[in-house]
């Protein structure tokens, strides 16, 4: 009964938005106009209150207007202050629990392991009758042991290999929403809303862990550092957590210009980079060795700590113990990864040891600074350089444009959908080295799928992508491309668009017989080329 009351209380508050009735104040946005309660968004965000208790314009005339905030923030944030949530929404799952009532008891998590026994998470260490630390059944799980790592101070511990953690929901939507909940960040500080920095941060956090790899989080993180003081970390934290996990994004020509432009940023990206070069330094050394990789007769002294949580196929390895063997006098493991293709030269294989503990493999993609870029144009009008950029409300704001070279509604009549200034987005540079390394990326991409190798197939792609840009015309491109084509399934698109693109953009191929030979064998090869062909000229039906 209590749940139901709330919820039609609820409901009436969010009614009293919609229907406008006993409005006592008025927020005004561009054209939008919305008819509020003091009592509601005064309790809500302190900006109003302030407007309100000062007795000022606002106060007379009961009307507050917001000349210069998008409208469409403006109606999330009206939104959220009647309904405590703002589009897109978090999954229902995902909702606090109410506030007043005792906590729920967590259940441990027991599971039965076959050498271990019972592995009970969260374990705890407990104290003997001397006020001692002891563990009943110290060995919890095969990754942990009581009084090695921890010298019996558990506390509330837990296995992330035998009892992983569930993956948060992401808000329903796609990538576009990540430039919103920025933007949602930024109008809780400035209007002073309570609760709305601590969603508008959640939802950025989770967007960030699945559109890590798109456009839009580049543009998302511009914004969050243009509009955040240095020492105001909360999205800025997020911005560079995620691209200290996944290295291989400051390759892309975006992230380098939000590194150059904000130092700070740039300083938290290279000490965690120190964190890394550790790393890295380990799998030289073999210091610290726990597990070892062996692979027709090549040894790699390794650590599960960083491959297990790197590809998900050491992790299954070591969780369910197949094919290990206990090496005597040592506590090291050792698996034999014997369905490696025979053909995978020494150097391919060390390619990928090499990533899991770089984020890189050789040729490392090459990199430079992209060109300043002024901050305003010769008339005094702020450039915003967000990239790829597309038309709303807000960009019919003359006081602030995209660039110096496009100017929303002189261009593009305020219809640009993912616009990029190619004077001033920094030119993607071309793969250094040689054509051979074609295969090497089309086969480390092959790797990455087949060992569940976390950042991988991206930066195979990448590097495969601009190797073909420059070597097309070479041997090693058909066969690179005949490899992909052989080792990939249909739904796997990565690889397969680069090729059909290469030799879309290059129709001459056409005149080799290796090529005319390759597109005979994959008839989906041939049909794709034609039909991106086809789509260029105009001649398919959108």
């Amino acid at each position: 009964m209590a749940k139901a009351s709330r919820d039609q209380l609820l409901a009436s508050v969010k009614g009293l938005l919609t229907a406008g009735d006993y409005s006592d104040l008025t927020i005004t946005c561009g054209d939008d106009e919305y008819k509020v309660h003091k009592v509601v968004v005064c309790s809500r965000a302190d900006f109003f209150a302030r407007a309100i208790r000062l007795g000022g314009q606002e106060a007379q005339d009961g009307k507050v207007n917001l000349p210069d905030d998008e409208p469409a923030m403006v109606k999330l944030l009206v939104q959220y202050l009647y309904e405590g949530e703002y589009e897109p929404y978090l999954p229902a799952s995902t909702s606090p629990p109410p506030i007043a009532g005792p906590a729920t008891p967590q259940t441990p998590v027991v599971k039965k392991k076959k050498k271990f026994g019972l592995s009970k998470f969260p374990h705890t260490c407990s104290y003997d009758e001397y006020g001692e630390r002891y563990c009943t059944y110290p060995i919890i799980c095969e990754h942990h042991t009581c009084g090695r790592g921890c010298n019996k101070t558990c506390n509330s511990f837990n296995c992330d290999i035998c009892n992983p953690p569930p993956k948060r929901p992401i808000p329903a939507g796609s990538a576009d929403q990540l430039p919103t909940h920025a933007k949602m960040y930024e109008m809780a500080d400035k209007y002073d809303v309570v609760g709305l920095k601590d969603l508008s941060k959640d939802k950025f956090s989770r967007c960030c862990e699945h559109f890590w790899n798109e456009p839009q989080f580049a543009t998302a993180a511009h914004h969050a550092f243009t509009t955040t003081p240095d020492y105001k970390k909360g999205l800025r934290d997020l911005v560079s957590s995620t691209i200290s996990k996944h290295m291989e994004l400051i390759y892309k020509p975006e992230i380098q210009t939000l590194m150059r432009e904000f130092n700070d940023f740039a300083l938290g990206i290279l000490l965690e980079k120190a964190i890394l070069d550790s790393v890295k330094e380990l799998l030289k050394s073999g210091n610290y060795s726990d597990f070892v990789i062996t692979c027709k007769g090549d040894t790699y002294r390794v650590h599960k700590a960083i491959i297990c949580s790197r590809a998900d196929f050491f992790a299954r390895a070591v969780r369910f113990s197949g094919k290990m063997i206990k090496l005597k006098h040592t506590s090291s493991c050792i698996t034999t990864i014997a369905h490696l293709k025979t053909t995978l030269a020494n150097y391919r294989r060390q390619l990928m040891i090499q990533f899991l503990y770089e984020g890189e493999y050789e040729p490392p993609l090459p990199h430079e600074p992209p060109p300043p870029r002024p901050e305003r144009t010769t008339e005094g009008k702020l450039c915003h350089y967000e990239f790829p950029h597309t038309c709303e409300r807000g960009c019919q704001d003359s006081s602030r444009i995209v660039c110096p070279h496009h100017r929303c509604g002189y261009q593009c009549r305020y219809n640009c959908k993912a616009f990029v200034c190619t004077t001033c987005q920094p030119p993607v540079h071309p793969a250094e080295g040689k054509a051979d390394q074609l295969l090497s990326h089309a086969i480390l991409y092959e790797i990455a799928d087949k060992y569940d190798v976390k950042g991988l197939k991206e930066l195979a792609r990448e590097k495969f992508s601009r190797a073909c840009a420059k070597f097309w015309d070479t041997e090693e491109f058909v066969a690179a491309a005949k490899h992909a084509w052989s080792t990939t399934p249909i739904e796997d698109r990565g690889l397969r668009e680069v090729i059909i693109k290469t030799i879309a953009e290059h129709m001459n191929l056409l005149n080799k017989p290796d090529v005319m030979e390759l597109l005979t064998e994959y008839s989906g090869l041939a049909v794709g080329v034609m039909e991106l062909r086809a789509r260029e000229l105009g001649w398919l039906k959108e």
